[in-house]
């Protein structure tokens, strides 16, 4: 069985995943992950912002050689825009300006 812990928020710096009960030997790679992010830009209902934005993803532990450990896998995703979300130059970004 799967277990996903998530932390952060969509208009944070970044977000963190941490996928438990993985087993040893899977082929995984930071180009899946984003080919799966892209699926998820494209999907219905998504803002516009959601077209342009790019994430950055980091496999940060659980993972050598492009397989897993058998171990929890860490995977962070950052916000490319993170510095402009939030600070009111994006229209319903919640900022003050």
């Amino acid at each position: 069985m799967l277990r996903w812990l998530t932390a952060g928020e969509s208009h944070g710096r970044a977000l963190v995943a941490i996928c438990e009960g993985m087993p040893a030997g899977v082929r995984i790679s930071t180009a899946d992950i984003v080919v799966a992010l892209a699926r998820r830009r494209a999907g219905y209902g998504r803002g516009a912002r959601m077209k342009f934005e790019q994430d950055e993803t980091e496999i940060t532990a659980g993972v050598r050689h492009g397989c897993t450990l058998g171990g929890p896998v860490a995977i962070r995703v950052a916000n490319t825009e993170w510095p402009k979300v939030g600070r009111g130059d994006v229209p319903g970004s919640g900022g003050r300006g």
